[in-house]
Parts: structure tokens; C-alpha cells; sequence
């Protein structure tokens, strides 16, 4: 018998993306780093999912924030809450360490910009609601999600807000104190 010859053949792109209008590559500014405007102005629901997906298993195995800023970047501004979410996820009934690192990122993620108030607050909200519950099987839940809402360094008005969806709320707002 033989065996099927195996021919490589360059990967292209998919049908759908030659047709629509080629979009500019990204102006990179006097310090190398490219501009905010690399963010891609579409993207299906469902690649949102997917590109967050991969930057988390990314960013928690590399742990590396000088790459991780391209997460918000490379995404559109209306799936950053979804970006927050998944983070925020993960660290609450993990380790300390991966907290600290995801209220890094926030901090980061803030000063320069590449997040929203709003989008954060939108980011933490759903774990807000449910933070009693996860504290019962993550008893430092509470440290831990307000350690990682002061990275993302919201103001008094947004930490009340997300405090208070809480049943505890008044124990999560000592600790955002």
C-alpha cells in the first residue's frame, strides 16, 4: 500500500474577511507601541467568546502583564465587561496570587486607559450578586474580589454600587475601604 502524500499549503484567510474593506495596519507611536486604535471595530459575539477564552488560559499560564495589555486592545470596547467577567471568574475561587495579578492588570488596564469605569463595574457586577454564595465554598472570595475591584481603582459611587448588590454588602465595602 501507499500512503497518501500530505501536501502543506499556506493558511488564508476565510472568504468573508477578503471581501470587506482592508483596514490599516496599526500606527505604532514614538515608543514602539502601537496605537489604541488596533482594536477591531467588529467582531462576532461568539469570537469574542473565543479570543477571551484563549487570553485567559494565556495570561494565567505566561503571567505576564506587558503582554497581557493587548487583551483589551485587541478587543472591541463592547466585550470588555465580558473580558473583566471571565477574569474575574477565574481569581475568585483561585489562589491569591492569580487575584493579585488580575488587580494588577485592572490598575494597569486603568491608568492607560484601555478600560472603561463603566465597563468594569459592568464586569464585576454579576459576581457581585453572587459573591455570598461563592464565599461559601471560597471563604476569601470577599478579600479576594475587592482586591481586584481597588486594581481596577472605581470610585466611591461604582464600589457602593457593586457593594450593594451584595446580601453582605456591608462587609464588602469595609473591604473596599
Amino acid at each position: 500500500m501507499q500512503r497518501k502524500r500530505l501536501v502543506l499549503q499556506p493558511r488564508s484567510r476565510p472568504v468573508e474577511a477578503e471581501t470587506t474593506e482592508p483596514t490599516e495596519s496599526p500606527v505604532a507611536d514614538s515608543d514602539g507601541a502601537a496605537s489604541e486604535e488596533e482594536a477591531p471595530s467588529e467582531m462576532t459575539e461568539a469570537d469574542a467568546e473565543k479570543k477571551i477564552s484563549e487570553d485567559l488560559k494565556e495570561f494565567f499560564a505566561v503571567r505576564n502583564l506587558d503582554e497581557a495589555e493587548i487583551y483589551f486592545t485587541g478587543l472591541p470596547c463592547q466585550y470588555h465587561h465580558t473580558l473583566v467577567d471571565k477574569l474575574v471568574s477565574q481569581a475568585i475561587e483561585s489562589r491569591e496570587a492569580d487575584a493579585k495579578l488580575v488587580s494588577d492588570f485592572f490598575a494597569r488596564a486603568m491608568s492607560k486607559d484601555q478600560c472603561t469605569p463603566g465597563a468594569f463595574e459592568e464586569g464585576f457586577t454579576r459576581i457581585a450578586e453572587m459573591i455570598d454564595d461563592i464565599a461559601i465554598d471560597a471563604p476569601k472570595a470577599f478579600q479576594l474580589f475587592a482586591m481586584m475591584i481597588k486594581g481596577a481603582g472605581m470610585d466611591e459611587v461604582r464600589r457602593t454600587n457593586l457593594a450593594s448588590k451584595s446580601i453582605d454588602s456591608d462587609k464588602l465595602l469595609a473591604l473596599l475601604q
